[in-house]
C-alpha cells in the first residue's frame, strides 16, 4: 500500500473531511482549528481484533512527521502479535513515557530559557535523537542497556551533541523520579561508563589571547566597584569566573541559594555540558542584593538591562569590557587595556603563583581536564574542592576592602575616654605637632 500521500501544505489548506496518508494512517479534519490523527492497523495472528483504530493526537500539535513515526512504531508492535492500543494502555499504567517526561519538563523550565526556548536549542537534541529512539518507552522501564543500544552511537561519534542528549535525558528522569520511585536517573551515568570515547584535547583559548589584569591589581579593582547593576555583575563575575555570556544570561531558576550553587545549563556552556559553579559567601551576598534589580518585563534575569533595546533585557556581551575600559584598567599585555574574559587568565595566573592544583584551577574556569568517566565519579567532591579554591581567591579579592574597613574601625575607636577623641584624631594631632617641630 502506498505511503506518505500527504504534505503539510495540503493539510493546512484542506476542508473538513478524512485524508489518508497510507498504511492505515489518516487525518480527520473537523474544522479550520480542529483535526486529529488516527491509525487503523492489523494485529498479526489476531483475527478477532479485525481492523481496530487508535488516536495518535491532534494536528498540528502532533506533526505529520511525528504521526508517521508513531504509526511506524505501532505497526511494528502489531506485527509482533501485540495490540498497540493495549500496549499503550499498559505503558500508561506503568507511568509516563520518556517523551511525556521531557515535554512536561520543557514546559516547566522554558520560561528560564533564552526566548522561552523558541529557538529550539534545548529541544533539538530531544526531537532529533531521544524521541525517535526511546520516546515511547516508559520512564520506569528504561534501562542502561537500552540507552547504550539506542543512544550510544550519537554519544560516541558526536561528543558535543551526545553530551546534550544524555543531559536532557537525565534531567527528564530526575523530573519523573520525583513522583515515581522506580525511575533511576543514575542509569544515564551508568550508560556513559559503558561508552568510553577518545579524549579530545582542546587548546586553551583563554590564556594569552585576552589582555588580562595583573592579579596584584585585583583588590584595587574590587574596591572601585559600587552597587549598580553593571558593577554588581562585574563583582559577581570576578568571584565566580564563568564566561561573560553566562552572567549576562543568568536567571534565578539556575541558582540554588540554599545549597550555594549556580547550575549553568548546557546550552550556555561552550562544550555543551552543564556546569555547577560553587558560590562563596560574598557571591551569595551580591545575589541577595541583586533581587532589587528586577523590574516589570525583566523576567527571570538576575542582572537585567533596563535600557536594552531588545525585549529580553539582556546586556550586550561587551558590557563588562566597557566597565573596565571606562577606568582604563591596564593589562599585562603592553599597550592594551584589560578585558573581562582576561580575568579568567588573571585567576589562572594567581593559582599558578599560589601552588593551586592545575586541574582544579582549570576546572574552576570550565576547562575540561577529566575524562567522562572521571567526571561521572568525581563531580560532587570536585565541587567541594573547587569551592575551597574560590574561597581562597575571594579572600584575596576582597582583602583590600577588609584592610580598609579594619583601618576605619581602628581610627574610629576611642583613644581618650575623657576627651572623646578617637585614634584618628590623636594621629592627626601627632602629625600636626610633628610638622610644627
Amino acid at each position: 500500500m502506498a505511503k506518505y500521500l500527504l504534505t503539510d501544505s495540503q493539510l493546512r489548506s484542506m476542508t473538513p473531511g478524512t485524508y489518508h496518508d497510507g498504511g492505515g494512517l489518516y487525518c480527520e479534519i473537523y474544522s479550520k482549528t480542529s483535526a486529529s490523527w488516527h491509525l487503523r492497523y492489523t494485529v498479526k495472528r489476531r483475527p478477532d481484533l479485525k481492523r481496530p483504530k487508535m488516536g495518535l493526537g491532534p494536528y498540528p500539535t502532533v506533526s505529520l512527521a511525528r504521526a508517521r513515526e508513531l504509526a511506524d512504531q505501532y505497526r511494528a508492535i502489531a506485527a509482533e502479535g501485540i495490540d498497540p492500543k493495549e500496549h499503550r494502555r499498559q505503558a500508561t499504567r506503568r507511568g509516563m513515557t520518556v517523551e511525556q517526561a521531557i515535554t512536561e519538563l520543557f514546559e516547566k523550565k522554558k520560561h528560564a530559557l533564552k526566548g522561552d526556548g523558541k529557538a529550539g536549542r534545548w529541544m533539538s537534541p530531544v526531537t532529533n535523537h531521544i524521541i525517535p529512539a526511546i520516546g515511547n518507552v516508559g520512564v520506569a522501564d528504561l534501562t542502561t542497556a537500552l540507552i547504550v543500544e539506542k543512544l550510544g552511537k550519537v554519544y560516541v561519534e558526536q561528543p558535543q551533541t551526545g553530551d546534550k542528549v544524555f543531559t536532557r535525558l537525565k534531567q527528564a528522569l530526575q523530573y519523573a523520579s520525583a513522583e515515581d520511585e522506580r525511575v533511576k536517573p543514575d542509569i544515564v551515568e551508568d550508560a556513559k561508563v559503558q561508552l568510553p570515547r577518545k579524549k579530545v584535547i582542546k587548546k586553551s583559548r583563554d590564556d594569552g589571547h585576552y589582555p588580562a589584569l595583573d592579579w596584584k591589581d585585583v583588590p584595587k579593582l574590587w574596591q572601585t566597584l559600587d552597587s549598580s547593576v553593571v558593577d554588581s555583575a562585574l563583582a559577581f563575575y570576578l568571584l565566580t569566573l564563568p564566561r561573560v555570556a553566562n552572567v549576562a544570561h543568568m536567571t534565578w531558576a539556575d541558582v540554588d541559594l540554599k545549597e550555594g550553587v549556580w547550575n549553568i545549563p548546557p546550552e550556555d556552556i561552550k562544550g555543551g555540558t552543564p556546569f555547577s559553579a560553587p558560590l562563596t559567601r560574598p557571591a551569595l551576598d551580591i545575589l541577595h542584593r541583586a533581587k532589587r534589580f528586577s523590574f516589570k518585563g525583566s523576567g527571570d534575569l538576575v542582572f537585567p538591562n533596563k535600557r536594552a533595546r531588545n525585549d529580553e533585557h539582556v546586556f550586550h556581551i561587551n558590557f563588562l569590557n566597557n566597565r573596565l575600559k571606562r577606568d582604563k584598567w591596564p593589562s599585562t599585555t603592553p599597550g592594551r587595556l584589560a578585558v573581562a574574559h582576561g580575568l579568567r587568565a588573571t585567576f589562572r595566573t594567581w593559582c599558578g603563583d599560589h601552588d593551586i592544583s592545575r586541574d582544579l584551577a582549570e576546572m574552576s574556569i570550565q576547562h575540561d581536564v577529566l575524562s567522562t568517566i572521571e567526571q561521572a565519579y568525581q563531580r560532587s567532591s570536585l565541587l567541594r574542592q573547587r569551592k575551597e579554591i574560590l574561597d581562597q581567591w575571594v579572600a584575596y579579592v576582597v582583602s583590600g576592602s577588609r584592610r580598609q574597613a579594619a583601618l576605619k574601625r581602628r581610627l574610629a575607636s576611642p583613644a581618650e575616654l575623657s576627651s572623646g577623641r578617637t585614634v584618628g584624631d590623636v594621629e592627626k594631632w601627632a602629625r600636626r605637632e610633628g610638622g610644627d617641630d
